[in-house]
């Protein structure tokens, strides 16, 4: 018995070495594969980039293949691609790990052309990317439509072009008066029926170029939502409130606590605003989600933002000051700052779509004050010569934004003097004014 039970002891013993062993040689197994996976060549990539990028060379790739029939057409993806230098050339074919793209082809002449592609495991995407060319677009123009002095605003009511003058809305083709305002009035143009007035900080909104009808709401600075459903009022220098225009009741608050806002504007799908604030002797903007989101910076600069715009479709937003233009890219949370002109005093920047920005650059080079106006690639801050105005007059006013007509193909903007030109990108003038009767100072390549 005691043999007996020490040799069924030792059977025991010898079953449990066999699993011991087992399991021991699996576990070498996987060492092996993990310091064959990481011992690779060395790259200049820090350890996390390195490890994402392993990782990522393990997710499923599928092949994307990108033709055409025209020369030097290019390709930029809206995100670094590893292992692929951009902007490329096609036809191109390329391996990508699946999941949804957005690129731009463009090439001098064309149209730039802007796709989103998703690429999904095991089957092979082709693309065909034909560009049309820029035989339509004539070089821009500029045409001085108004000679009256002292014009406060400008905007469109659809295919209108108005302007307010003293205490007066008119209409920019027939030269006349469209409805009267009470004094010291300011306006905020939305591009289609609606007007927001506000009368020493009394709200009112005129529809259909029809009377003026109060909103019973009060505040020093008011932005209209897209919509007009909504409108956002500075309740004091650290809140905006957001009111529903239907029932006037309030739909949140949005609280800050750095520094005093100064400005805000609305997103195109009004889910957020961006707001700039100033906090001694910073400037510092903010996007704020309506969802009880609280604001987050984006940007501080010890420079006055003059001017704060969101991209058409809110992927983009422009942040003005007198130095620079940033365009802030809100899904990577990355700014692209935009090569400027030497001598520069001031720029605005004015979205005409999505892939494209208008950027007007007030320069001064040898004593000689001009206007210098480009049109500027977001993704990659390329800009692309337009039109620029007469030497030795300071022409364009930046007191007022200039305005882009809702078919984008031409932009008023306001002189120093108070006049009213249109620069026309795509057309002719009677395109947008059938029966304009213009001065003699008209048909120039550049401001008279």
């Amino acid at each position: 018995m005691k043999f007996l039970f020490l040799e069924s002891d030792k059977l025991v013993a010898v079953k449990l070495n066999k699993y011991w062993l087992i399991l021991f040689l699996g576990l070498t197994l996987i060492l092996v594969i993990v310091v064959k996976f990481f011992n690779k060549p060395y790259s200049k990539q820090t350890p996390q980039s390195s490890l994402l990028n392993k990782i990522i060379n393990y997710v499923p790739k599928t092949t994307l293949s990108l033709t055409t029939t025209q020369e030097g057409i290019k390709v930029l993806f809206d995100q670094q691609l590893e292992n692929i230098k951009q902007p490329f050339v096609i036809p191109n074919t390329i391996q990508l790990p699946v999941g949804n793209y957005t690129l731009q082809a463009f090439k001098d002449g064309f149209e730039t052309k802007t796709m989103n592609i998703k690429l999904e495991n095991g089957k092979q995407q082709n693309v065909a990317i034909e560009l049309s060319p820029l035989s339509t677009i004539i070089n821009p123009r500029f045409y001085r439509l108004i000679t009256e002095k002292d014009i406060a605003a400008i905007g469109w009511n659809q295919k209108q072009l108005l302007y307010q003058t003293q205490n007066k809305i008119r209409e920019a083709e027939k030269n006349s008066n469209l409805i009267n305002l009470p004094q010291n009035s300011q306006l905020q143009f939305t591009g289609s029926d609606a007007i927001l007035v506000n009368t020493q900080n009394n709200l009112s909104l005129i529809t259909n170029l029809l009377k003026i009808k109060p909103l019973g709401l009060n505040s020093s600075l008011a932005r209209l939502s897209p919509s007009k459903t909504k409108i956002a009022l500075l309740k004091n220098p650290l809140e905006i409130e957001i009111i529903n225009l239907d029932n006037k009741q309030p739909l949140t608050t949005i609280s800050f606590k750095e520094g005093e806002i100064n400005n805000f504007n609305w997103s195109p799908k009004e889910d957020a605003l961006v707001i700039t604030s100033f906090f001694k002797p910073n400037y510092a903007v903010f996007l704020a989600k309506l969802e009880n989101n609280p604001p987050s910076k984006i940007l501080t600069t010890t420079n006055p933002i003059t001017d704060i715009a969101f991209s058409p479709e809110g992927k983009y937003l422009t942040i003005t000051n007198q130095r620079q233009v940033i365009i802030y890219d809100i899904e990577k949370n990355s700014n692209l700052i935009i090569k400027q002109e030497d001598g520069l005093i001031a720029n605005l920047a004015i979205w005409k779509k999505e892939s494209e920005l208008i950027l007007i650059e007030k320069v001064n080079q040898n004593n000689k004050v001009f206007d210098k106006i480009t049109k500027v690639n977001p993704l990659t801050g390329e800009k692309k010569f337009l039109a620029i105005s007469a030497p030795l007059i300071n022409r364009i006013s930046w007191e007022t934004k200039p305005v882009l007509s809702p078919n984008t193909n031409a932009l008023a903007l306001k002189e120093n003097n108070g006049s009213l030109w249109l620069l026309i990108f795509e057309g002719t003038i009677t395109d947008f004014f059938p029966e304009v009767k213009l001065p003699l100072e008209d048909n120039s390549y550049s401001a008279p």
